[in-house]
């Protein structure tokens, strides 16, 4: 990390990676997939689905389980986690199993077990 070879400058690598964050992090909470900037796109975080109201949870659950390795169990990954794992079953998926989400890897199994002892 840049921070052992430049120790003097953590301080600033500590707020380059918060703000690294600060942006990202206001479209994550809110479960959108993709920011289009301006001038090219219309300045506005987007989801899927024609209508944009539909949620793919492959991406959510692999920034989850990187963000849970950086901060730890933390407001964002808390609201993130519990809003995904209130979706159900549908019509449209029948077979929709939010507990699989945290299942992805061998790496997540403290996150699955913080998160699933969290939400019982």
């Amino acid at each position: 990390m840049l921070v052992e070879e430049n120790p003097s400058s953590q301080n600033l690598y500590e707020s380059m990676m918060a703000d690294l964050l600060r942006f990202p992090r206001s479209g994550f909470e809110s479960l959108y997939l993709e920011y289009r900037p301006l001038p090219s796109g219309e300045g506005q975080w987007r989801r899927v689905g024609l209508t944009e109201n539909e949620v793919y949870d492959d991406p959510f659950a692999y920034a989850l389980i990187g963000l849970h390795d950086y901060e730890g169990w933390s407001l964002t990954v808390k609201k993130v986690c519990n809003i995904i794992n209130t979706i159900r079953a549908s019509g449209q998926y029948p077979a929709y199993n939010p507990p699989i989400l945290l299942g992805l890897n061998s790496h997540a199994s403290e996150f699955r077990s913080e998160s699933l002892n969290s939400l019982i």
